[in-house]
């Protein structure tokens, strides 16, 4: 369907003379028109914004919610089909000299999220819609510390991957997040989720050679293929929106990296895509490390955690790990410290 997709909006583009290549270059996701859409929301004007059930229903919670905090929101847009955007577009394209800013403005037909019926932008009481302004309001502040619990993340911040100007406005609906336990036919996803979350975290402080090195030999489709299928490792995906944005690796018995604690689960991997920190799915996937090992009857949980990942040894400690050993890590001729914790059960 991606595919086609982008033959429509190839089509679409060429008929203006415009290149499509930039599509490819920065990324952007495809989105067919959503089908089974209910009214979210009825605007002053009586216009009718429609979105997907799911989401609808995360935006009244998410309104009433914030209205109890004495906080408006509105919507401005919902759900806009291939041919809206195309009309959004052309217009655009007719009223302009500077094509090259409107595909920073708004997305070619084809791909807006807008499509998917599960992104909305919002405005408040107060402020003119679809304006940098919004990102100065009581609202926006309510949005960034709470539409995470029902569901809803910010897809253009500032600097954002997609090549797309600041958009305060504009939530996408993701849901919440899934865990799911996986195996060898997710080998090829583990292994570029592991790659790309390893290299977030590390790049900066590691040779490139070395970093390239080190992803090359830990992430071997055979070693990660023999990791898998050891019975005594678990692996879980933590997923939004059907994408898998963190994952999990547990050991018991002979797997454990280090034969140091007896009657104990540990958690070897535990990383999350650097564009959702601060959504909690750390937190998830650490909680059902945490329900594995309560379920096998293991007495202690532990894992190492880099000396200089401050935020991540508090963390630990806030859930009252200790510090009881160390360990060498290398990547290439650099060798950190990591800091070996346990938490009693």
């Amino acid at each position: 369907m991606t595919d086609i997709i982008l033959t429509q909006t190839q089509e679409f583009l060429s008929s203006f003379n415009l290149d499509s290549n930039f599509i490819q270059k920065r990324k952007l996701r495809a989105f067919e028109d959503a089908n089974n859409l209910v009214v979210a929301d009825v605007s002053q004007s009586g216009r009718e914004h429609e979105l997907v059930s799911d989401a609808a229903n995360a935006w009244k919670a998410m309104k009433e919610a914030a209205h109890v905090d004495s906080v408006s929101l509105i919507i401005v847009s919902a759900y806009r089909s291939f041919a809206r955007q195309a009309e959004i577009v052309t217009h655009s394209i007719k009223n302009t000299k500077d094509i090259e800013s409107i595909f920073k403005t708004s997305a070619p037909p084809g791909y807006s999220e807008h499509h998917s019926g599960k992104a909305i932008d919002i405005g408040t009481m107060g402020c003119e819609p679809l304006s940098q302004e919004f990102s100065k309001t009581d609202a926006f502040s309510w949005m960034l510390a709470n539409a995470k619990d029902f569901g809803y993340r910010l897809t253009y911040p500032e600097n954002n991957k997609y090549g797309f100007k600041f958009e305060p406005w504009h939530w996408f609906y993701v849901g919440k997040p899934v865990l799911r336990k996986i195996g060898l036919a997710d080998i090829e996803t583990l292994r570029s989720l592991g790659i790309h979350t390893f290299a977030e975290t590390f790049s900066d402080s590691n040779p490139p050679d070395d970093m390239d090195t080190y992803l090359s030999e830990k992430f071997d489709l055979k070693l990660l293929k023999k990791e898998m299928k050891n019975p005594n490792s678990d692996f879980y995906f933590a997923e939004l929106d059907g994408k898998a944005v963190g994952y999990l690796k547990v050991n018991t018995g002979s797997a454990q990296s280090e034969q140091l604690l007896n009657d104990g689960l540990e958690i070897e991997r535990i990383y999350v895509l650097q564009e959702f920190h601060g959504t909690k799915i750390g937190k998830l996937l650490f909680d059902k490390a945490l329900e594995i090992t309560k379920q096998s009857n293991l007495k202690r949980i532990w894992l190492g955690v880099w000396e200089e990942n401050i935020k991540a040894i508090e963390f630990y400690q806030r859930q009252g790990f200790t510090k009881f050993a160390e360990h060498p890590f290398a990547v290439g001729d650099k060798v950190d410290t990591d800091l070996l914790m346990k938490l009693e059960l």
